[in-house]
């Protein structure tokens, strides 16, 4: 008993040493050049977090620095264009941090810092999403937009439902030629992994891991430690959304059941482990997209503000109805092709995004 008291104790004097040297270390590496004025804060304001931005850009100026953050906070237009656009290069970037590492962020094309790895990544995704590679998926997309607009005829009281379910549908088919509806396994999964992001991902959610990244370190069964069980959870769900839609496209492919993107690009360099793994983060990041739950919104928030916006000014929508008539008639519905003949509807869609962007600017 006094040998297992010994060795316990001895554990725990190692583990209190190693922690106090990583503090160190940590301490050190971190710049000893003054940073701009700012106020220390536990945790970034979640609500109405602009008002406090604007607040702290009157008492301490155009550059706002969170001691406790680490971050900067740029308050004036002139000098946010001048340090990330006109030097992008050494300022415009992605702040990837220890614990969306842990979440599996990095698969998330979107969310990976600049570099060469990332910039052939992004490469790859431009080349797939070129006007001449997405034109020849039109008709599908024709075929689920039609879908749509008769379950808003038939169930109009569902119409979020609807919409949700078609920025689904569109993406999924697109990407990896899966007809998917709201209850399959992988929509749902593409919903609870967004809402686990959300949640676990929100400025605060974790104050003891943003205080002392070194934590991260430690086993989960610590005190204070619970982060990382979250963190292992959500990236067990970032794998499966990264592998399953991948391997089931490719699969779908090789024994002739339709093709796809993602698949036709598996092929073409089948064999490329490093080109295969870009594939699959074009599909991941569209992946999240697809979720479209009220966290991230994308197509659905669209559709629905649309919705909303026709119901508000009828006299807009009975414009738009009137020079759809005028243009087409009655024999049929709009398509891609017909957008440079219907300028007042091109600007109704570009008023809605204007007053009801999908995402915050």
């Amino acid at each position: 008993m006094a040998k297992l008291l010994s060795m316990l104790f001895a554990s725990f004097g190692i583990a209190a040493t190693i922690l106090a040297l990583i503090y160190f270390v940590y301490r050190v590496r971190r710049s000893t050049l003054p940073y701009p004025p700012g106020p220390k804060v536990a945790s970034m304001p979640i609500y109405d977090n602009w008002v406090e931005y604007r607040n702290w850009g009157r008492e301490y100026g155009e550059l706002v620095y969170l001691y406790d953050q680490n971050i900067l906070v740029l308050n004036n237009s002139r000098v946010a264009i001048d340090l990330l656009e006109h030097r992008s290069r050494i300022y415009s970037d992605r702040k990837m941090t220890p614990f969306m590492k842990l979440c599996g962020l990095e698969l998330n094309l979107a969310s990976v810092p600049c570099s060469d790895n990332w910039r052939r990544k992004r490469k790859l995704f431009q080349q797939s999403f070129r006007q001449s590679t997405i034109d020849r998926f039109y008709p599908d997309q024709y075929d689920k937009v039609y879908e749509f607009l008769r379950h808003l005829i038939n169930t109009p009281d569902q119409f979020m439902r609807h919409t949700m379910a078609l920025s689904q549908r569109l993406i999924f088919s697109t990407l990896w030629g899966l007809d998917v509806n709201p209850e399959d396994p992988l929509a749902q999964n593409a919903v609870e992994l967004i809402r686990t992001l959300a949640r676990i991902t929100a400025p605060g959610a974790f104050p003891v891991m943003e205080r002392f990244p070194w934590l991260r370190f430690m086993p989960s069964w610590l005190p204070g430690c619970g982060f990382k069980r979250s963190a292992n959870q959500c990236l067990k769900q970032m794998k499966e959304a990264d592998t399953v839609p991948f391997d089931m496209a490719v699969n779908n492919s090789k024994t002739g059941k339709g093709t796809s993107l993602v698949a036709e690009l598996a092929a073409e360099f089948e064999g490329n482990v490093e080109e295969n793994e870009a594939i699959k983060a074009i599909g991941t990041t569209s992946y999240l997209a697809a979720a479209d739950t009220a966290s991230i919104y994308p197509t659905a928030s669209s559709i629905s503000s649309f919705i909303l916006a026709m119901v508000l000014h009828r006299d807009v929508q009975a414009k738009g109805q009137e020079e759809i008539d005028r243009v087409l008639g009655s024999d049929r519905l709009p398509t891609f092709g017909d957008r440079q003949s219907l300028p007042y509807v091109e600007a109704i869609y570009r008023e809605v995004m204007r007053l009801h962007p999908p995402f915050p600017l």
